[in-house]
């Protein structure tokens, strides 16, 4: 799968990704807010073997630069539900790829897979991709308190995070965008 935009192409990973998503998934700041640490070269190759045959994780490739600049990808929940997420390098951010990346990622969802609605979650204090997903026309529709812990801390107890949940319905979208 391939979806086109003016700056950027959204696809499916290759092999010859490894340097462009190793150059971000290696970086404290990518891994902030997720729920791994910065990846090993080693770790960024099982991903990219594990996503080249998945067209639900795709890069996301800066033309102009022939560049992978992040990845975004979604999942089909129950009840024509869809959870979508992404990362972009720190380098590139600010710049409305994202923006553009998940706007057509949407369009994707409703108007090609017949999504219903999309769900995102976010962990507080993050507050660029709570900003992206308003702008996108995203409500929140939850903030729940030691939602979930991904990582541990030296003593190996877990260290709980709060997280926002938002989300979009295809009627929503409709009414604020056209294609």
């Amino acid at each position: 799968m391939k979806l086109h935009l003016d700056r950027l192409i959204l696809r499916i990973f290759k092999e010859t990704d490894i340097n462009d998503f190793y150059d971000y998934m290696s970086l404290e700041s990518t891994a902030k807010y997720e729920c791994f640490e910065p990846y090993s070269y080693e770790k960024c190759q099982e991903k990219i073997e594990k996503f080249k045959d998945d067209d639900t994780y795709l890069a996301i490739e800066l033309i102009s630069e022939s560049k992978v600049i992040g990845h975004i990808n979604y999942s089909e929940e129950p009840y024509g539900a869809y959870e979508i997420g992404f990362d972009i390098h720190e380098k590139y951010t600010r710049q409305g790829f994202a923006t553009e990346a998940c706007k057509k990622i949407i369009e994707h969802i409703f108007f090609n897979l017949g999504g219903r609605r999309i769900i995102a979650g976010v962990t507080e204090g993050n507050i660029a991709s709570c900003k992206l997903l308003e702008k996108l026309g995203f409500r929140l529709e939850g903030h729940f308190i030691e939602d979930v812990a991904f990582k541990k801390d030296q003593h190996g107890q877990p260290i709980y995070v709060n997280s926002y949940y938002y989300a979009l319905l295809k009627s929503e979208f409709e009414k604020t965008n056209t294609l």
